[in-house]
């Protein structure tokens, strides 16, 4: 898949116990595409806003502009599915 993934939106559910402060239930991690940008929440688990980032799709890859403006992987595409470096598995939901 080349280009965009604009108008889409990853997730996965994650189980919080209640540590470091964090509510005790379900999160969810949430990457979301539009207008040429990727948002991931996922800092917000630790009190920072959202990550907001330039990306592009290349290779069946997401790559996202790093602050120097280099292009560095972040998640592999499979299907339905995005896979990210650290192990992450979030699903496309409607």
């Amino acid at each position: 898949m080349e280009g965009t993934l604009d108008g889409k939106t990853f997730q996965r559910a994650i189980e919080c116990d209640g540590t470091f402060g964090q509510p005790k239930g379900t999160r969810y991690h949430r990457i979301t595409f539009a207008n040429g940008m990727m948002q991931d929440n996922s800092n917000t688990f630790f009190g920072n806003p959202p990550s907001i980032s330039t990306y592009k799709v290349q290779n069946g890859a997401i790559l996202v502009q790093e602050e120097e403006g280099e292009f560095i992987q972040e998640y592999i595409i499979n299907g339905t599915t995005i896979c990210g470096n650290a192990g992450a598995v979030l699903q496309q939901v409607e």
